[in-house]
């Protein structure tokens, strides 16, 4: 003891030494206890920002099975066209009668709107925050049995991926979003009801018409707002000529706006205030376009007795979509300046880039067929029709 005494109170250099030591021992002690923390701080990171579906691959998907309350929604591939149907199922189903329930209704599906869904699974369920492991808050953030669960599956029917899609967070901030089957309750940033609640009308197509615009021979238009009936029809050396009222000289550019419109028509949505077995009472505007193949396509905008609604309907399939109010106007206009030789710029307000972007639009393959896909057997695609 006296020996360490006198080494520290008279020998600087180990007292230095000492010191020096005791300081590298707490400096090493802060560099690793700050290391392992960094590494926490990025796991944690790389755990938030990774997506809740690993490795999910949108093409290798061919079915999603969307279970509700009291609804199940089934969007298929056939074909490589998307489609939709429903059926009715109850709480106390249980998951094998559930995914059994056959499908009625098939009708062509939004494919912007799956697309949107398998792209916020592959990519956009990042950043999540843990909330929960408690299984019973599942009914508290209406995950569980009362979310919209949604199973993916491949082109065999296997399921490669769950969710389940809960309620928004109170402050908006984000969405609650678990995994089938476990405890664990995420916050998903964003607000993803816009995108997975969808009602049966939210996952139909609003496209009307997919027609190829080259391929019509013959226009007809008939409305109250129309001086008299409208007709031109292409002749063989494919130039186009006006029949009704009487013979009339076609501008290219005014038609060719009229058939890139009609031929592609789209709605607006599906009617909120119409009985379901209501049918279109007044006819405003009705559009008959004639294929090279003889088929005729009929495109009808009217209202129905008990709805205020400016509504259109295809005669392929009868479905009835919302319209937009200012499309009759437009359209009668374009047909009356069509015969008068006004152009449709100052008929319906179309700019003259918009006329020539119609007349570049490229034209889409094949014709619309009305859609009849087959119903499926449970769990399996739509049978593909022979021959294609």
């Amino acid at each position: 003891m006296n020996l360490m005494n006198i080494i520290w109170n008279r020998r600087g250099d180990a007292k230095i030494f000492v010191i020096a030591a005791i300081f590298a021992i707490l400096l090493a002690i802060i560099v690793v206890i700050r290391s392992q923390k960094e590494d926490q701080e990025e796991k944690i990171k790389a755990e938030e920002e990774a997506s809740l579906v690993a490795d999910f691959k949108s093409d290798d998907i061919y079915s999603i099975e969307i279970y509700e309350l009291l609804q199940k929604t089934v969007l298929q591939k056939q074909n490589g066209q998307w489609y939709v149907g429903m059926a009715q199922i109850y709480p106390s189903d249980s998951q094998d009668t559930k995914e059994k329930k056959p499908i009625t209704g098939w009708d062509r599906a939004d494919e912007d709107a799956i697309r949107e869904v398998l792209e916020t699974v592959k990519t956009g369920l990042t950043g999540k925050e843990l909330v929960s492991t408690n299984r019973e808050k599942k009914i508290q953030f209406r995950t569980g049995i009362l979310s919209s669960k949604y199973m993916f599956k491949n082109e065999k029917g296997e399921s490669i991926a769950c969710i389940e899609i809960g309620e928004q967070s109170s402050d908006f901030s984000g969405t609650f979003v678990s995994l089938c089957g476990k405890d664990e309750i995420y916050k998903i940033p964003g607000l993803l009801n816009a995108i997975f609640k969808k009602d049966p009308n939210g996952w139909r197509s609003r496209q009307v018409f997919d027609l190829d615009k080259t391929k019509i021979t013959k226009i007809e238009a008939a409305g109250a707002k129309l001086t008299a009936p409208v007709s031109a029809a292409k002749g063989t050396d494919g130039k186009w000529t006006g029949i009704t009222p009487s013979a009339f000289p076609v501008d290219d550019a005014s038609l060719d706006a009229i058939l890139t419109k009609i031929s592609t028509y789209k709605a607006e949505g599906f009617p909120q205030r119409m009985d379901p077995n209501d049918t279109l009472k007044i006819i405003d505007l009705e559009i008959t376009m004639t294929m090279e193949d003889g088929s005729a396509h009929k495109l009808t905008f009217g209202n129905a007795e008990r709805s205020p609604e400016k509504l259109v309907k295809s005669g392929d399939s009868g479905i009835i979509y919302a319209a937009n109010p200012n499309d009759v106007d437009e359209l009668t206009k374009q047909f009356q300046g069509l015969v008068t030789g006004t152009s449709s710029t100052e008929t319906s307000g179309i700019t003259s880039d918009e006329k020539a972007a119609g007349a570049a639009a490229p034209a889409k393959p094949g014709s619309q067929t009305p859609i009849k896909p087959p119903t499926p057997v449970p769990n399996k695609p739509p049978k593909k029709p022979s021959g294609k």
